[in-house]
């Protein structure tokens, strides 16, 4: 992420990479994904990150406490 650039800049160079027949929908939603990927990237700077054994492993806690939580058993 250039840090130079301000947000208003950065749009403006991605809306002058769209296609001239694009519906504001799309446009719209590039704007959305810009922002996304700039607060990922932020994040990422900031060691704000998990990787993927740290996820998994939360994923299946969540799982096996709602499955006691409904009275059955792990289902594996």
């Amino acid at each position: 992420m250039d840090e130079q650039k301000t947000i208003k800049q950065r749009i403006i160079e991605m809306v002058e990479r769209l296609p001239d027949d694009i519906d504001y929908d799309r446009a719209i939603e590039g704007i959305y994904v810009l922002q996304k990927v700039e607060v990922a990237l932020e994040q990422i700077e900031r060691g704000e990150v998990y990787d993927d054994d740290e996820v998994m492993a939360e994923l299946l806690d969540d799982h096996e406490e709602a499955q006691a939580q409904m009275g059955g058993g792990s289902q594996k």
